[in-house]
């Protein structure tokens, strides 16, 4: 699908572009790291020649040879590595989103390709002391794989809620629809009706159910009368619409806000 059909672009999200840091942080010192063997074993091979002849040169400076040889596969590596996450990029347009994770990886969407999203976000902490918040999220297209995105595509936060705001405003309505004539609506590895909850093959009435919450990246299913269960975000799609579901039924219990 050519990017055209997608509409204009609204926002894009990237990866770290190179910049000059990484020039002196990455680049030089591995450059030094394949220099310096490298000069080292010439230096040794015309000392050992000059001495004992060329069998003497070869042995001399085969090792430190090897060893530039090495470091130059990783210096490539790291340098591939680098470009790698440079070029990603996610971008959203009008009708659609276009996603590019490496020449292999390259997804372009409409909003009518997209069943769902699974969207989180975890404080990193150091000694208790809170740092960063990671962001990430899975995509599920209505055929293929889902699509994996995190903080390596740069601050998406904001692009995840712009998709989940163009995939809910299409899918909502019929989801509401179908869980009030009393269908089974999926999401993911659960499944919800007018009865209860069906998940990891059991089936949990409402009224067994005292608090929902997500907390460290799981769906926390609480009761008096069984243990917590704990579902991995990830598997939820449309995490947000359930909790909608819920909080407009008269049921006992009031759903945790889910967090961003």
């Amino acid at each position: 699908m050519a990017a055209l059909e997608l509409g204009p672009l609204l926002t894009k999200s990237q990866g770290r572009p190179v910049r000059w840091r990484d020039l002196f942080l990455v680049f030089l010192p591995g450059t030094l790291g394949v220099l310096a063997p490298l000069g080292y074993g010439f230096y040794r091979a015309i000392y050992a020649y000059a001495r004992f002849g060329p069998s003497a040169a070869v042995a001399w400076s085969r090792s430190w040879y090897l060893l530039a040889s090495f470091s130059s596969l990783v210096l490539l590596g790291l340098a591939l590595h680098r470009l790698y996450h440079a070029h990603r990029f996610i971008a959203i347009h009008k009708y659609g989103i276009h996603i590019h994770l490496s020449p292999f990886r390259n997804h372009k969407l409409r909003w009518s390709q997209i069943t769902g999203i699974a969207a989180d976000a975890r404080q990193d902490r150091f000694l208790g002391i809170p740092l960063r918040t990671v962001h990430q999220a899975v995509i599920y297209p209505t055929l293929g794989n889902p699509i994996r995105l995190d903080n390596r595509l740069g601050e998406i936060s904001s692009i995840i809620e712009n998709i989940e705001a163009n995939i809910y405003a299409r899918i909502a309505p019929q989801i509401r629809q179908d869980f009030q004539s009393g269908k089974r609506v999926y999401f993911g590895a659960l499944v919800v009706h007018l009865n209860g909850f069906e998940m990891k093959r059991r089936i949990i009435p409402w009224d067994q159910i005292s608090h929902l919450s997500v907390d460290g990246g799981f769906l926390v299913v609480k009761s008096d009368q069984f243990k917590p269960v704990r579902i991995p975000v990830s598997k939820i799609p449309n995490l947000d619409l359930l909790f909608q579901l819920i909080e407009r039924q008269p049921f006992n219990f009031q759903p945790a806000t889910r967090a961003h």
